[in-house]
């Protein structure tokens, strides 16, 4: 008893509320000790993660064990005979005795080492085009993170544009996280092909029941000027800085004969990069004739148009430019461009190359739609004066999306499962994921076949089995999933009954009709499934416009049951006799109308031509 009162005293009495007498229980009548344990559960149960146990064991238990079970359990069995048959005199003094039996109490102790902690730098600074990754890393001490009490949201100037909870990922094309590098805590922001209108403060907010922490980062981003030297007049040179931001910027020249600062004029066109451009020009020496490197997209997407730019500083009046690309088997393709002031010029038909000029910078760029260039190499020529400059971009990041050439098909499989199968063609690298899922449950992999193809892209077919009984719910849904590099998040297809091949067909016979001879009707159902069917008979007067169901009393309506075919499907077959007459069926159109899941359907007789009997 010593040994539970020094643990457990403490940690009971302040799990109870402030105005409650600690020892009432055992002062008042008619409260045993299963109040007290009710009282202590109850306060312990508000927090479910982790548990802290005590055991109350019979008279026969002595002494104290503790134990530790899971995460954070403490068991504790402890003799409470002490207590057993001893009678306590409540406040009205009445005697009563306590019977004490074996109860078991739950407590929840938050673990050590649990406290959320988020790191994130204050900002981030990028260029226009590039990706950026905005830092976010959740820790919690010394324990392990479990996502399910975990939600992350990144907002931007006060508007949610990325989420991960226990639902899953919401994301967008250009804004995502590295699913790979979660469960490490990493949820920094990944933003792909940066704008100036990306430019604010985005906050990372992370919940981890019951705490809560946020950290705010500034993104700045920057768009660097192109730079154009220009002599109007013997003594006077004119700087353009064009196309960069934000508006800042310091334009300084230098000279060299003379160390002091000296300036002349600047044209500063207000696009906007915050940095400081220092320009100098030596009057003793000529400006050098340079090649810039080709600037591209680090990832290259097959079947997405894709362009290269190299400029030449400095050019000779007479330059000429030329293109190449050069593949796995080393035969090069050139493509050429002369160094006119404009030129835009169709090479072969996936190559366009457009040239101007700029003073005496040569910008040409290479325009073309990304096919068989895997491991390819471009490069981009420039001769003048006697010199030769040339660069090279080498394709070594390339993807292609992922293409679904049809619906998912549905056939039968045995005689109890429904085989679905997804198509997805010509996509790399080969890295992807495919997963099926049934309503709420969780998600599996399907049957998958795998096809190389001749220019290193990949097939996959996947197959999923679901049994066809489930499909008897219209509301019964299966979903397929996948996930690859070059699509901006996860993609999806669902599949009902509504998207069943198996639509019923509707064929009618229609005999001879004679007056006062009875007829029947007949239509023939096929074709559908699952076995889930209506069937109305309408009739439209001659001349009129409203359809109207039939009489019962004039019309018989039958139908048979629904009979399995060979194929699987099902078929059944329904009429209506009754007696014509001229005057009230000559010209009058029966309309056979049937429902089913997958859609429906009906047949038409047209007008009926009724035929007065011989003699009349």
């Amino acid at each position: 008893m010593k040994c539970f009162e020094k643990l457990m005293r403490s940690r009971i009495i302040a799990c109870l509320p402030v105005d409650l007498d600690p020892f009432q229980f055992a002062y008042k009548a008619k409260r045993p000790t299963e109040d007290a344990v009710a009282m202590a559960l109850h306060a312990a149960l508000t927090h479910l993660e982790h548990q802290f146990g005590i055991q109350y064991h019979p008279p026969t238990m002595t002494g104290v064990q503790i134990g530790s079970l899971g995460t954070s359990i403490i068991h504790l069995q402890l003799d409470i005979g002490l207590l057993s048959g001893r009678s306590q005199r409540p406040l009205s003094d009445a005697p009563h005795t306590l019977p004490f039996q074996a109860h078991k109490v739950s407590f929840p102790l938050v673990p050590v080492g649990a406290t959320l902690q988020l790191a994130a730098p204050p900002s981030r600074q990028v260029l226009v085009g590039s990706r950026a990754i905005l830092p976010c890393m959740i820790s919690v001490g010394n324990a392990s993170l479990d996502l399910n009490y975990l939600a992350v949201i990144w907002f931007f100037q006060n508007k949610e544009i990325l989420r991960f909870d226990n639902k899953g990922f919401v994301s967008t094309s250009r804004r995502s996280f590295n699913q790979q590098e979660v469960d490490n805590g990493n949820f920094s922001l990944a933003l792909s092909n940066v704008r100036i209108s990306d430019e604010g403060v985005y906050t990372c907010v992370v919940v981890y029941s019951p705490e809560r922490e946020d950290r705010e980062i500034r993104l700045n981003v920057l768009d660097p000027p192109a730079i154009t030297i220009t002599q109007k007049q013997r003594n006077a040179l004119s700087c353009s800085a064009t196309g960069f931001y934000p508006k800042e910027i310091n334009i300084t020249w230098i000279s060299e004969t003379n160390p002091a600062v000296i300036v002349v004029s600047v044209i500063v066109s207000l696009l906007g990069i915050a940095a400081v451009i220092f320009i100098i020009w030596k009057h003793k020496r000529k400006s050098t004739f340079s090649l810039k490197p080709i600037v591209g997209p680090n990832t290259l997407t097959i079947g997405e148009e894709t362009k290269l730019q190299c400029i030449g500083t400095n050019c000779p009046s007479d330059v000429q430019v030329t293109w190449s690309v050069r593949g796995g088997s080393d035969r090069e393709i050139v493509l050429h461009q002369s160094g006119e002031d404009k030129a835009t010029e169709s090479l072969l038909s996936q190559y366009v190359v457009h040239s101007e000029k700029e003073g005496n910078n040569h910008i040409t760029t290479l325009t073309f739609t990304l096919d068989k260039h895997m491991g390819a190499t471009f490069g981009c020529k420039f001769v003048g004066g006697g010199k030769v400059k040339e660069k090279h971009f080498h394709t070594k990041t390339i993807q292609a999306k992922p293409k679904v050439p049809e619906p998912i098909n549905i056939i039968f499989q045995g005689s109890h499962n429904l085989d679905l199968t997804l198509k997805l063609q010509r996509f790399y690298p080969k890295d992807i994921r495919i997963k099926w899922g049934c309503g709420e449950g969780p998600q599996q992999p399907g049957r998958e076949e795998w096809r190389e193809n001749s220019d290193l892209t990949w097939d996959l077919t996947s197959v999923y089995s679901v049994p066809r009984d489930l499909f008897k719910d219209p509301a019964f849904r299966v979903r397929v999933t996948w996930k690859h590099g070059s699509l901006g998040g996860p993609q999806s297809r669902e599949v009902s009954v509504a998207d069943f091949p198996w639509r019923p067909q509707v064929a009618m016979k229609i005999p001879t009709l004679r007056e006062k001879v009875e007829a029947t009707l007949s239509c023939r159902i096929f074709g559908y499934y699952p076995d889930d069917l209506t069937v109305q008979w309408f009739r439209l007067e001659k001349g009129g416009k409203k359809e109207s169901p039939l009489d019962t009393e004039t019309y018989r309506v039958s139908r048979t049951e629904s009979q399995e075919q060979g194929d699987k499907t099902f078929a059944c077959d329904t009429s209506v006799t009754f007696t014509p007459t001229v005057k009230s069926d000559d010209g009058a159109e029966f309309i056979c109308r049937v429902g089913h899941p997958t859609q429906g359907v009906e047949k038409r007789s047209g007008q009926l031509h009724v035929y007065k009997s011989k003699g009349k």
